[in-house]
């Protein structure tokens, strides 16, 4: 939105309490899954400042310790989302596909519609164009109808998405 730029001068005023806060999450097994929540949060901050690097480093951290829980898959999609973005999309694809497999065992449709459209992504660039559009059109199915979703990828990155597709096509 309009305060897109204040919001990025805000958070990275906030950089160091973040690391104290995901390292402070690492420490603390029962603040585990809160670590992996904020390092997911945090992907399009880090996206957008230039600390791919380290936001796969945190990831990476916290992801070997967690447990199969819906932090796990928020990071999994966040990690994955980072390493496309870096260049590493064959490290990337087991995560995504981790992610959402366990985002159906765990049955919750809005923990899986941000992989999915991440995997839809990173499927383009594989140049499986039919497994891109699958992957993406259930993805903006589940995020334009799941009243619960959490907003966490808005849908018009999946129409975006699904555009790219339709120009391969």
């Amino acid at each position: 939105g309009p305060a897109h730029w204040e919001w990025l001068r805000r958070l990275e005023a906030e950089v160091d309490n973040f690391r104290a806060a995901l390292g402070f999450s690492m420490l603390e097994p029962d603040e585990l899954e809160s670590g992996l929540r904020l390092a997911a949060s945090l992907v399009r901050f880090w996206f957008l400042d230039g600390g791919t690097a380290e936001g796969s480093e945190w990831l990476e951290a916290l992801l070997a310790h967690a447990p199969q829980s819906a932090g796990r898959v928020e990071a999994l999609s966040a990690s994955g989302f980072l390493l496309v973005r870096r260049g590493n999309p064959r490290t990337a694809r087991p995560l995504l596909e981790e992610a959402v497999a366990l985002a159906r065992r765990i049955g919750d449709n809005s923990l899986l519609a941000v992989p999915l459209n991440h995997l839809g992504e990173l499927l383009i660039q594989e140049g499986d164009i039919a497994g891109a559009r699958a992957a993406l059109e259930e993805s903006l199915s589940i995020n334009t109808d799941e009243a619960d979703r959490a907003v966490f990828w808005p849908p018009y990155v999946g129409l975006y998405n699904l555009g790219e597709v339709a120009t391969i096509e």
